[in-house]
Protein backbone atom coordinates (compact mmCIF):
# COMPACT_ATOMS: atom_id res chain seq x y z
CA UNK A 1 0.00 0.00 0.00
CA UNK A 2 1.57 3.57 -0.80
CA UNK A 3 1.12 6.49 2.04
CA UNK A 4 -1.82 7.33 1.19
CA UNK A 5 -3.88 4.40 1.41
CA UNK A 6 -1.77 3.65 4.38
CA UNK A 7 -3.46 6.98 5.76
CA UNK A 8 -6.72 6.40 4.72
CA UNK A 9 -6.65 2.69 6.34
CA UNK A 10 -5.73 4.49 9.87
CA UNK A 11 -8.04 7.36 9.29
CA UNK A 12 -11.41 4.89 8.27
CA UNK A 13 -9.72 2.71 11.82
CA UNK A 14 -10.13 5.78 13.92
CA UNK A 15 -13.73 7.12 12.47
CA UNK A 16 -15.47 3.42 12.50
CA UNK A 17 -14.18 2.86 15.84
CA UNK A 18 -17.25 4.21 18.51
CA UNK A 19 -15.03 4.56 21.41
CA UNK A 20 -12.40 6.49 20.07
CA UNK A 21 -11.48 9.41 22.42
CA UNK A 22 -8.29 10.88 21.11
CA UNK A 23 -7.67 11.13 17.18
CA UNK A 24 -3.96 12.09 16.85
CA UNK A 25 -3.89 13.42 12.97
CA UNK A 26 -0.37 14.52 11.66
CA UNK A 27 -1.18 15.57 8.13
CA UNK A 28 -3.44 13.05 7.29
CA UNK A 29 -3.90 14.20 4.07
CA UNK A 30 -0.26 15.44 3.19
CA UNK A 31 0.08 11.98 0.56
CA UNK A 32 -3.38 12.45 -1.76
CA UNK A 33 -4.98 14.20 -4.05
CA UNK A 34 -6.97 17.93 -3.63
CA UNK A 35 -10.74 15.77 -4.26
CA UNK A 36 -9.70 13.11 -1.65
CA UNK A 37 -8.39 15.71 0.82
CA UNK A 38 -11.60 17.47 0.41
CA UNK A 39 -13.68 14.89 1.12
CA UNK A 40 -11.80 13.56 4.05
CA UNK A 41 -12.45 17.14 5.73
CA UNK A 42 -16.02 16.74 5.35
CA UNK A 43 -16.11 13.57 6.47
CA UNK A 44 -14.40 14.61 9.61
CA UNK A 45 -16.20 17.72 9.86
CA UNK A 46 -19.54 15.44 9.99
CA UNK A 47 -18.86 12.79 11.86
CA UNK A 48 -15.82 13.50 14.15
CA UNK A 49 -15.60 16.73 16.43
CA UNK A 50 -13.36 19.13 14.98
CA UNK A 51 -10.60 20.20 17.16
CA UNK A 52 -12.34 23.56 17.93
CA UNK A 53 -14.67 21.47 19.90
CA UNK A 54 -12.33 20.02 22.06
CA UNK A 55 -11.38 20.88 25.89
CA UNK A 56 -7.90 21.56 25.04
CA UNK A 57 -5.36 21.54 22.08
CA UNK A 58 -1.67 20.25 22.74
CA UNK A 59 1.17 21.92 19.71
CA UNK A 60 4.20 19.56 19.66
CA UNK A 61 6.96 21.25 18.24
CA UNK A 62 9.93 18.83 17.24
CA UNK A 63 8.57 16.52 20.02
CA UNK A 64 8.20 19.61 22.38
CA UNK A 65 5.22 21.09 23.99
CA UNK A 66 4.68 24.30 22.60
CA UNK A 67 1.00 25.39 23.50
CA UNK A 68 -1.93 23.52 25.85
CA UNK A 69 -4.70 25.16 26.29
CA UNK A 70 -8.41 25.72 24.95
CA UNK A 71 -9.03 26.56 21.31
CA UNK A 72 -10.76 29.65 22.65
CA UNK A 73 -7.59 30.55 24.50
CA UNK A 74 -5.64 29.51 21.57
CA UNK A 75 -7.00 31.50 19.14
CA UNK A 76 -7.28 34.99 20.53
CA UNK A 77 -3.48 34.79 21.10
CA UNK A 78 -2.43 35.98 17.73
CA UNK A 79 1.56 34.70 18.94
CA UNK A 80 0.12 31.10 19.18
CA UNK A 81 1.04 28.67 17.32
CA UNK A 82 -2.31 27.10 16.93
CA UNK A 83 -3.74 30.86 16.08
CA UNK A 84 -1.17 30.59 12.95
CA UNK A 85 -2.57 27.34 11.95
CA UNK A 86 -6.11 28.71 12.19
CA UNK A 87 -5.34 31.61 10.20
CA UNK A 88 -3.01 29.94 7.30
CA UNK A 89 -6.02 26.88 6.96
CA UNK A 90 -8.53 29.55 6.67
CA UNK A 91 -10.33 28.67 9.78
CA UNK A 92 -9.33 32.08 11.50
Amino acid sequence: MSLGQHQLMSLARAMLAKNTRVLCLDEVTAAIDIETDNAIQQALRREINTIMDSDQILVLDNGEMKEFESPAKLLADPTSIFHSLAKESGNL
